[in-house]
């Protein structure tokens, strides 16, 4: 229609005398530099798509190819990079749940697509820090932007919230007050801003806004000496989301010395480890006496069950042997790995864990994704009633995997 208007052409011409002939095709399987390629070399708009037969099947255009190239990772966080103020951000953020519904779709596995949600959060997270450092100043000191919980472990999904805090160079005086001020407004722009951008607020205030959470790196030693040396099972149990941390911005070394410490202080802590094995031990899966999966939350003919709260043993009998173990990695699968090579859990449970893990993660996208797809806001929650009934079986299978490690907990 276009070019029939722009060139003035007669309309009772037919389509094959105006169309760009003769007509272009790929393979449906041709990877997405492979038609750009022809697009550029033909300087066409649209490209015929063949099955594995030969014959065509679709037609794919130029603008088709560009949307998904701006949705491609790397493109993703070149914007990030460049974004000047928080609305940007928040748009980009905004275009992270059709990039994963991609992903889940294509197959990929559950491991990559954490990655790559953390990897854009921590792009975002570095940009926001960088814009704020360029309004209020240069900081007094040194300092380091640490993440906690489900970033920290670089295991972030389609719904999450705020776990962040500032490590700060051990300054004494009027420096430690100049500090302590200059940080704490640091922690809370970065914090209201994430929120805009989509990084709910945490509602326990496990916040860089909060001036418990901002302070300097002895603070933060003292801070997991006493809950590596109390004597209280729910201090502990409170606190365990801490030792998930990792730096995303700043001074890297103030965190791999806080690492260290927890190692050096928590190294033949019998009773600490007890009492954080305890919410372990204690989870008891959502199971009926003949073996049935059974749900509190009904509504309707919907049997509604936390994937968090599953995964929740799984995360926890891995973050212990590896504090045990003196791991310096937070991500889950990785310590799993490296407790494995070590020989701390056998090759067998490595195996069942990794596929248990994978599992539950992939269901938890799966069922977030669709919320986003139907405008709802995404939470943890599944529903039985839409799940295969191998996959109830899997479910099943996976209780069962979480008594083995409850078995190994209380032996050890």
């Amino acid at each position: 229609k276009k070019r029939v208007l722009a060139e003035d052409l007669d309309t009772q011409k037919s389509v094959m005398e105006i169309m760009t002939s003769p007509v272009k095709a790929i393979s449906a399987n041709a990877l997405l530099y492979e038609a750009i390629l022809v697009f550029k070399n033909y300087n066409i708009s649209h490209l015929a798509t063949k099955n594995e037969n030969g014959v065509i099947d679709g037609v794919i255009s130029y603008e088709d190819i560009t949307g998904m190239q701006q949705n491609s990772v790397s493109y993703i966080i070149k914007e990030v990079e460049i974004s000047e103020d928080v609305e940007q951000l928040r748009k980009i953020h905004n275009r992270v749940p059709v990039l994963v519904n991609a992903l889940l779709e294509s197959g990929d596995k559950t491991q990559n697509i954490t990655r790559i949600i953390t990897s854009i959060s921590d792009a975002i997270v570095y940009r926001i820090i960088s814009l704020e450092l360029e309004n209020i100043g240069p900081p007094p000191c040194e300092f380091a932007f640490m993440v906690m919980g489900s970033e920290g472990r670089m295991e972030q999904t389609l719904s999450t919230d705020q776990d962040n805090a500032i490590v700060f160079e051990n300054v004494k005086g009027k420096k430690l007050e100049e500090a302590r001020k200059y940080f704490l407004k640091l922690g809370k722009q970065v914090s209201h801003h994430l929120n805009e951008v989509g990084y709910k607020f945490c509602d326990g205030e496990i916040m860089a806004s909060n001036p418990k959470w901002t302070q300097s790196l002895s603070v933060w030693k003292k801070y997991f000496s006493d809950w590596i040396n109390s004597s209280d099972p729910q201090s502990i149990l409170d606190a365990s989301i801490f030792f998930d941390f990792r730096c995303v911005y700043g001074k890297k070394s103030y965190i791999n010395k806080l690492r260290h410490y927890v190692n050096e202080v928590s190294d033949g802590k019998s009773v600490f480890f007890y009492h954080m094995a305890q919410s372990v031990v204690k989870y008891k899966p959502p199971l009926s006496l003949f073996g049935k999966i059974i749900s509190k939350n009904h509504s309707g003919d919907h049997i509604n069950l936390d994937i968090k709260k599953i995964i929740f043993p799984i995360v926890g009998f891995i973050r212990l042997y590896a504090l045990h173990s003196q791991l310096e990695e937070s991500n889950t699968l990785t310590r799993l790995k490296q407790l494995n090579i070590q020989k701390v859990i056998t090759t067998s449970m490595f195996d069942e864990l990794v596929l248990s893990y994978n599992y539950l993660m992939h269901l938890r996208f799966r069922f977030q994704a669709k919320s986003i797809l139907e405008n709802r806001l995404p939470d943890n929650i599944i529903d039985l009633n839409m799940l295969t009934h191998i996959e109830v079986v899997t479910l099943k299978k996976i209780f069962s995997e979480i008594s083995d490690l409850q078995t190994k907990l209380n032996f050890d």
